[in-house]
């Protein structure tokens, strides 16, 4: 079953040099919230490109080449899939199908909000679903995941933060822990903490806010709930952490407070990114 791509998104690919032939409503896929879980969930890449690396866009992309047809997702000389896979850009949109075309730049492309040409975010699937190779921005490196295993597996219970030993964790596990694709509906409106990589600067940390936090004397005030963005200074994410019982690290770490409704919640992640 075929259907429409958003055309933001169908711009977005062929200016990434992808052949467009529909999206794919397949009962019998993996979802792409499922690749998006799998990607995330593993915790060692196929392949890591620095992101100081010269010509960041096109090592990536050569990186996501190579472990697509090494894993199956590119089918080389499989009659009718070769060159031929499914993409996703966000856990929340369809499968879209597309074939290579003459001059590929996706990793050029296919970015987070406000971030540079390589700091790819997207997630690629075989045509008949078997397996998944994903491309990601993480703390130093753009990480290509290649899986099989995470992707078919039961999807698992999301961690509780509240029952984790944070002292035990290293900087990047507690990213995992807290990052925003852990929420699962039903959402509620509510103000939450967030937290951007200062270098990278996607959104590496959500925390939904209790009572105790809208109680500190410099919390905004109700009327604030309609603003965007609201940044804190060191001291303030480091009061309010207390307060919350969150961990802060704002040496790497900006955080700004946000009152977010429920449709928000639902459809954010990594992709976004700090506004420049």
């Amino acid at each position: 079953m075929r259907g429409v791509t958003d055309p933001g998104t169908e711009e977005l690919l062929r200016r990434s040099g992808l052949v467009l032939l529909g999206t794919v409503a397949d009962q019998g896929l993996p979802s792409t919230d499922r690749a998006w879980h799998a990607v995330a969930g593993v915790h060692r890449p196929t392949a890591a490109v620095p992101l100081a690396t010269e010509d960041l866009a096109a090592a990536v992309d050569a990186g996501w080449l190579t472990a697509a047809r090494e894993c199956g997702v590119l089918a080389p000389g499989v009659p009718d899939r070769d060159g031929t896979f499914l993409i996703a850009l966000s856990r929340h949109e369809p499968w879209t199908e597309v074939r290579l075309g003459d001059r590929v730049r996706l990793a050029e492309h296919l970015v987070g909000e406000n971030a540079r040409p390589g700091q790819g975010e997207f997630v690629t699937l075989a045509r008949d679903g078997s397996v998944t190779c994903g491309v990601t921005t993480e703390e130093y490196d753009v990480w290509i995941v290649a899986d099989s295993k995470h992707l078919h597996a039961a999807p698992p219970t999301p961690a509780d933060p509240a029952g984790a030993d944070l002292s035990k964790l290293n900087f990047m596990q507690v990213n995992r822990l807290f990052e925003a694709e852990r929420l699962r509906p039903p959402y509620q409106d509510g103000w939450t903490l967030l937290a951007f990589h200062r270098t990278a600067r996607y959104l590496t940390r959500l925390h939904e806010l209790g009572d105790e936090a809208t109680e500190l004397p410099w919390f905004p005030a109700p009327s604030a709930q309609a603003a965007e963005l609201i940044p804190l200074t060191a001291a303030q994410a480091r009061e309010l952490g207390a307060a919350a019982a969150v961990p802060i690290d704002d040496d790497r770490l900006a955080y700004y407070l946000e009152y977010q409704t429920a449709a928000v919640k639902s459809r954010q992640g990594k992709t976004r990114r700090l506004p420049a």
